[in-house]
């Protein structure tokens, strides 16, 4: 996808996940500061900085996702021609999308079992949370996936269409036959 199809939900998900990095950033530098110069620490600092670097991690790979940037070996790809490359695409995507659903569906089991454990250094955080910003990001990243499986799936049914066949649309009705072709009614 370009950045030309970028919509607000697109743009609100980037912008999340580069404040949660820049405020994980901050926190661990500040702890440094802390622990070297002041010979104290934050408590809560590495708990809070570890929580905001799984919704970095988990926020960027949907927007990685949504943009085609994941690492993938392209050499078996470039080998095939245009219709076997793209089934080969649909086929992984596929494959993904399920062990996707695996993860939030494990996620989902684990932020409500651990939904009620305390966080020993931040009270108002559960163990829960740090589950629930994988499930969040997991089911972003299925959503993305999705999308792209459905446009895998639109280039392959052009790709199959038979020569010379228009796909119908909702605003043409059927062809017209006979002397009524090229005239209205």
């Amino acid at each position: 996808m370009a950045n030309k199809d970028k919509t607000a939900f697109d743009f609100y998900v980037e912008t999340v996940a580069t404040v949660a990095f820049m405020a994980m950033v901050v926190i661990v530098i500040v702890q440094v500061v802390c622990r070297s110069l002041a010979w104290t620490s934050m408590d809560w600092g590495f708990e809070f900085a570890g929580f905001l670097f799984v919704a970095t991690i988990f926020l960027g790979a949907a927007v990685a996702m949504r943009t085609n940037e994941h690492i993938r070996l392209e050499f078996l790809l470039g080998w095939l021609s245009p219709r076997p490359r793209l089934v080969l695409k649909l086929a992984l995507d596929i494959i993904a999308a399920i062990f996707l659903i695996a993860v939030a569906v494990g996620a989902y089991q684990m932020t409500w079992t651990t939904w009620e454990a305390l966080n020993v250094n931040i009270d108002w955080m559960r163990t829960g949370h740090f589950y629930a910003a994988l499930l969040f990001g997991t089911l972003l990243i299925l959503f993305y996936l999705i999308a792209n499986i459905i446009g895998h799936m639109r280039e392959l049914a052009v790709m199959i269409r038979p020569a010379g066949t228009v796909p119908a649309t909702a605003e043409s009705g059927p062809p017209m036959e006979g002397p009524a072709k090229g005239r209205e009614e």
